[in-house]
Order: structure tokens, then sequence, then C-alpha cells
């Protein structure tokens, strides 16, 4: 693309065509199966619609950053847009889900690392992970112009402008990039339950274990990937801090929490805003 972002001219993540990369209103399940669409240049699946998903950035002292649209968004919304920037306070269930990151140990952008999660002896079906920005290298974008996003917007909304900016300098660690959404299936295998509001109606011909786990928060998410760390790698090897202050039991919902962050670290995490958008683009 010239900036350091092969798709960076695509309104949705791997297209312009809403309806070829993304579950949305028009559709007839609320959620569905993941890889159900189109991928993007990188083999990344749902990163335009189906459920949102949360990022790590601290947009505000209760609020983190939402990223992809949801199947609650319409074709005349820009929120399935690859430069949207939304957020919802931490506590927020609902629609929203999640994809892991972790820092790539893999030469070559566009691999798959994995054939999928193994715990306990069993591979987890649609787990596996691409190497986005591969190991030894950093990612560099450096835009020039508004191009990657003035094509399609006209306002003045910071939100609808994503994070690479005209002027603006951005570089990316080695990371790789759940290919899928977590799955429903796999959340409940980690941490033993599965909180999703959307259990029933699965789309004729799909897994219903395998759509999008929903009604999570933040705070669950967290914990969700340093659960699958020690599971995986190993303590020593999570990301995040977490010290529980509230919980909801019901459900086993994490509601409030002091967490920190140590990018040290190379286990399983959320992925930054930056992130989010230079993978949903198609990487570099």
């Amino acid at each position: 693309g010239g900036n350091g972002l092969s798709d960076y001219q695509y309104k949705y993540s791997g297209s312009n065509n809403i309806e070829e990369v993304a579950w949305i209103s028009d559709s007839t399940v609320l959620f569905y199966e993941v890889r159900g669409k189109k991928c993007n240049a990188l083999g990344l699946y749902d990163m335009s619609g189906n459920v949102y998903e949360w990022g790590w950035n601290v947009t505000s002292e209760t609020k983190r950053p939402t990223r992809g649209g949801s199947h609650y968004i319409d074709t005349n919304d820009n929120e399935c847009t690859v430069f949207f920037n939304g957020d919802n306070t931490v506590w927020t269930k609902g629609w929203i889900g999640f994809r892991l990151v972790r820092t790539a140990t893999e030469q070559s952008q566009g691999d798959v690392y994995s054939q999928g999660i193994s715990l306990n002896g069993k591979i987890y079906d649609k787990t596996s992970e691409v190497v986005v920005v591969p190991k030894g290298t950093v990612a560099q974008i450096a835009m020039t112009d508004d191009s990657s996003w003035d094509s399609y917007y006209e306002g003045d909304d910071p939100n609808i402008k994503g994070v690479f900016l005209k002027g603006r300098k951005v570089q990316l660690s080695p990371f790789a990039m759940s290919q899928f959404e977590v799955t429903q299936e796999l959340y409940e295998a980690v941490i033993g339950n599965n909180p999703s509001n959307f259990q029933t109606d699965v789309a004729d011909g799909e897994i219903q274990t395998l759509r999008p786990v929903d009604c999570i928060t933040w705070y669950d998410a967290v914990n969700f990937c340093n659960i699958l760390t020690e599971l995986t790698m190993g303590v020593e090897h999570c990301v995040y801090t977490i010290e529980v202050t509230e919980m909801d039991d019901s459900q086993m919902h994490i509601t409030n929490a002091t967490v920190t962050l140590n990018l040290s670290k190379k286990g399983y995490r959320l992925p930054t805003e930056a992130e989010f958008e230079f993978a949903a683009r198609g990487g570099d």
C-alpha cells in the first residue's frame, strides 16, 4: 500500500464489500460460527462483524477499546470498518468477545503457527494463529496522508479515523494473532463455564460451540489470557498481573480488578488498537 499496510485502502477487513467479510444485522442468526465469511490478506477471519472484540489500550479509567463491529451493525454503520475506534466500560458483557495475540517466535508473515491450541491432549478446532509481524523484525507505519480513512468518511469524529493518521509513526514488535475469535468451546475448556448469551438457534450446518464466546467483561478476557498461558506455556510467561476485587459469582464474571501488563512476557494477551488495525488491514 506504500504506507506499510497492504490492504489499507479497504473499508472492511479484506474487502470494500461488507457482505463478503462480515456477519451483520442483515443476517438471520445472532452470531455465527467463526470463519463463515471471507478472510483478509493475512488469513484472519471476522475482523469485521460477528462480535465486537476487546483490546488492551486504556481509553479511560473505566473504558477499553472494542474493535471490528458486530452482528448488531447494519450496512450503513461505520463500526465494522477497520478504522473505527469504539470503547465500552470494562464490566460490559453482551455482544463482546475477543481474540488472542502473543509474541511471535516464527520467521515469516502469514505463516499459520499451529493446527490449534492443545489442552490435555485435545487440539481445539478454530484456534490456529497467524504471524503478523515476524520474529526479528518490526513493522513501521508512517502515514503521509489520510488515505486510510478519508475515502469513506467526511466527518470530524476521531473515532472513525483509526490509529494510522497523517503524520503519525507507529512501530509494532513481533506478534502472532488468532485466526479466529475465541470460541465458546475453547473458553469453556479454559475457564470451566460458558457465559455466552447465544447458545441456541445455531445456523443450519454450523456447530454451536464454534460460535464466538460473548457476554464477557474485559477483565474476563485478560483473565482467560493468563489461564491459557499458564496451561500451555507456564505461569512464568503470563503477561498480566491481575488482582481481582469484585466478582459476579453467578456467571463467574470478574467485574473489577487491578490489571498490569508486562510485555517482556511471551504469553497470550489482548491486541493493542494498533496491532488490531494493522492486522485487520492485512499487515505489511
